[in-house]
């Protein structure tokens, strides 16, 4: 926020005492928050980090006059935020239940004429701060309800999507399971068939010889001398065997 909206009521070196204050502090914390979730502290990283904006902005309510502090009030969504989608329901209930403790701290110390409350405008006559304390409060609630059922909604979408994706993977285990199956089945069948067909081919050869063993017994020469050959023939002379004899 600009300094003229969060200092409206401020001296010039309060406002830079209290700037100072505010940076160091959100720094501190940013760089604890920092450390926490590189530690994997997910949850507890989110409310460090929401719990210092709290008090940044509790700060800057209780030395503005609570009456100029409206854009800051708008400000504690921010935690509440920060909170409920990061660290759960418990992260809601706590960042709710510390902002309006921070203003109801801060409006029992402005009635209360605190040193420094309200950049020394001294106590608040009426009902207004009340009044803007429960608006404020009421505003916080909701807010941490529809953030609880946001965080809700997206945990279930979130389980929804994992449970999806462990169905998909072991779809796709099952499929690549399957594959490999009927990849040892058909290399199992291609084996089979490779060997049939060399059987196959080693009893054609086996039967081509006896074809020609046969073929030769059917039509046998028998020679007697350098110039007699003897041919004993049996059984049917077809044309087949003519031509042998030829």
């Amino acid at each position: 926020f600009p300094y003229t909206t969060l200092f409206r009521s401020a001296g010039d070196g309060a406002r830079v005492q209290l700037a100072t204050i505010v940076l160091i502090l959100v720094a501190l914390s940013t760089a604890g928050a920092i450390s926490l979730l590189r530690s994997g502290r997910l949850q507890a990283s989110a409310l460090a980090m929401a719990a210092t904006i709290i008090i940044a902005l509790t700060l800057l309510v209780y030395h503005n006059s609570f009456e100029d502090s409206g854009v800051i009030l708008f400000a504690y969504a921010l935690p509440i935020t920060l909170g409920g989608m990061l660290a759960g329901k418990r992260g809601i209930l706590l960042t709710v239940l510390s902002c309006i403790f921070g203003v109801l701290l801060v409006v029992i110390l402005t009635n209360l004429g605190a040193p420094g409350a309200g950049a020394g405008a001294g106590p608040v006559e009426g009902q207004a701060p009340i009044s803007s304390l429960i608006s404020f409060a009421v505003l916080a609630g909701l807010l941490g309800l529809f953030i609880g059922s946001l965080n809700t909604l997206a945990t279930e979408a979130l389980a929804v999507r994992a449970a999806r994706e462990q169905e998909l993977e072991a779809l796709s285990s099952t499929l690549e399971q399957t594959v490999h199956e009927r990849t040892s089945d058909l290399e199992n069948a291609l084996n089979s068939l490779q060997s049939r067909a060399a059987e196959a081919e080693r009893l054609l050869a086996e039967n081509a010889k006896q074809r020609e063993a046969i073929r030769a017994l059917s039509v046998p020469v028998l020679p007697l001398n350098r110039n007699t050959l003897v041919m004993p023939l049996v059984g049917e002379l077809d044309s087949a065997r003519l031509e042998e004899m030829q």
